[in-house]
Protein backbone atom coordinates (compact mmCIF):
# COMPACT_ATOMS: atom_id res chain seq x y z
CA UNK A 1 0.00 0.00 0.00
CA UNK A 2 1.75 3.23 -1.20
CA UNK A 3 1.27 6.77 0.85
CA UNK A 4 -2.04 7.83 -1.06
CA UNK A 5 -3.68 4.97 -0.23
CA UNK A 6 -2.98 4.63 3.58
CA UNK A 7 -4.13 8.39 3.78
CA UNK A 8 -7.27 7.66 1.94
CA UNK A 9 -7.73 4.64 3.79
CA UNK A 10 -7.36 6.53 7.45
CA UNK A 11 -9.46 9.35 6.40
CA UNK A 12 -12.36 7.44 5.37
CA UNK A 13 -12.08 5.13 8.64
CA UNK A 14 -11.96 8.34 10.84
CA UNK A 15 -15.43 9.31 8.43
CA UNK A 16 -14.16 12.06 7.31
CA UNK A 17 -14.67 13.80 4.01
CA UNK A 18 -11.97 14.91 1.84
CA UNK A 19 -13.36 18.64 2.67
CA UNK A 20 -13.99 18.23 6.30
CA UNK A 21 -10.00 16.68 6.72
CA UNK A 22 -8.78 19.55 4.60
CA UNK A 23 -10.37 22.04 6.52
CA UNK A 24 -8.89 20.73 10.14
CA UNK A 25 -5.43 20.23 8.06
CA UNK A 26 -5.79 24.47 6.92
CA UNK A 27 -5.44 23.28 3.01
CA UNK A 28 -7.69 23.68 0.08
CA UNK A 29 -9.66 20.10 -0.54
CA UNK A 30 -7.61 19.64 -3.31
CA UNK A 31 -4.43 18.96 -1.32
CA UNK A 32 -6.44 15.85 0.18
CA UNK A 33 -7.16 15.24 -3.05
CA UNK A 34 -4.42 15.08 -4.70
CA UNK A 35 -2.17 13.63 -1.87
CA UNK A 36 -5.05 10.83 -1.95
CA UNK A 37 -4.34 10.16 -6.27
CA UNK A 38 -1.96 7.69 -7.24
CA UNK A 39 1.14 9.82 -8.25
CA UNK A 40 -0.12 12.98 -6.62
CA UNK A 41 2.14 15.13 -4.44
CA UNK A 42 3.50 13.75 -1.21
CA UNK A 43 1.91 16.44 2.21
CA UNK A 44 4.74 18.29 3.85
CA UNK A 45 6.30 16.65 7.12
CA UNK A 46 4.48 19.22 9.26
CA UNK A 47 0.97 17.95 7.04
CA UNK A 48 1.98 14.68 7.66
CA UNK A 49 2.41 15.06 11.15
CA UNK A 50 -0.93 16.74 11.37
CA UNK A 51 -2.65 14.06 9.20
CA UNK A 52 -1.36 11.22 11.41
CA UNK A 53 -2.62 12.91 14.84
CA UNK A 54 -6.24 14.24 13.11
CA UNK A 55 -6.26 11.11 11.54
CA UNK A 56 -5.49 8.83 15.11
CA UNK A 57 -3.06 6.74 13.04
CA UNK A 58 1.06 6.14 13.82
CA UNK A 59 2.94 8.81 11.88
CA UNK A 60 5.47 5.95 10.87
CA UNK A 61 2.50 3.96 9.17
CA UNK A 62 1.41 6.75 7.72
CA UNK A 63 4.51 8.28 6.29
CA UNK A 64 6.57 4.66 5.42
CA UNK A 65 3.64 1.92 5.85
CA UNK A 66 5.97 0.29 8.36
CA UNK A 67 4.44 -0.75 12.13
CA UNK A 68 0.74 -0.64 13.18
CA UNK A 69 -2.06 1.51 11.76
CA UNK A 70 -3.39 2.97 15.23
CA UNK A 71 -1.27 3.83 17.97
CA UNK A 72 -0.92 1.53 21.00
CA UNK A 73 -2.95 1.80 23.97
CA UNK A 74 -4.92 4.92 24.82
CA UNK A 75 -2.44 7.48 23.13
CA UNK A 76 -4.19 7.46 20.16
CA UNK A 77 -6.58 9.24 22.38
CA UNK A 78 -4.52 12.18 23.68
CA UNK A 79 -3.58 14.56 20.86
CA UNK A 80 -0.04 16.12 20.65
CA UNK A 81 0.56 19.05 20.84
CA UNK A 82 4.49 20.71 20.37
CA UNK A 83 5.02 17.52 21.91
CA UNK A 84 3.16 17.84 24.91
CA UNK A 85 0.68 15.62 25.68
CA UNK A 86 -2.92 17.28 25.92
CA UNK A 87 -4.05 15.50 29.22
CA UNK A 88 -6.61 18.02 30.54
CA UNK A 89 -10.56 17.59 29.03
CA UNK A 90 -10.88 20.82 29.01
CA UNK A 91 -7.68 21.50 27.08
CA UNK A 92 -8.59 18.44 24.08
CA UNK A 93 -12.49 19.84 24.09
CA UNK A 94 -10.84 23.45 23.12
CA UNK A 95 -8.57 21.97 21.02
CA UNK A 96 -11.06 20.27 19.01
CA UNK A 97 -12.81 22.99 19.20
CA UNK A 98 -9.70 25.01 17.52
CA UNK A 99 -9.58 22.37 14.88
CA UNK A 100 -13.13 22.84 13.40
CA UNK A 101 -13.19 26.56 13.25
CA UNK A 102 -12.60 28.18 10.08
CA UNK A 103 -9.23 29.85 9.63
CA UNK A 104 -10.64 33.42 9.61
CA UNK A 105 -12.53 32.32 12.89
CA UNK A 106 -9.54 30.55 14.32
CA UNK A 107 -7.37 33.97 14.08
CA UNK A 108 -9.78 35.67 15.92
CA UNK A 109 -10.51 33.48 18.70
CA UNK A 110 -6.41 33.20 19.11
CA UNK A 111 -6.42 37.60 19.04
CA UNK A 112 -9.36 37.49 21.58
CA UNK A 113 -7.64 34.54 23.73
CA UNK A 114 -4.22 36.38 23.76
CA UNK A 115 -5.83 39.57 24.55
CA UNK A 116 -6.50 38.22 28.40
CA UNK A 117 -3.15 37.15 28.95
CA UNK A 118 -0.99 39.20 31.50
CA UNK A 119 0.69 41.78 29.83
CA UNK A 120 4.40 42.25 30.22
CA UNK A 121 5.95 45.10 30.84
Amino acid sequence: MNKAERIRLARRRSGLSQQKLADLVGVKRSAVANWEAAGGANPSGSNLERLACLLQVSHEWLATGRGEMKLPGHWHDVPVVDAELVDSSFERRLLAAWRNMPTKTGVLFLELAESYLPKHK
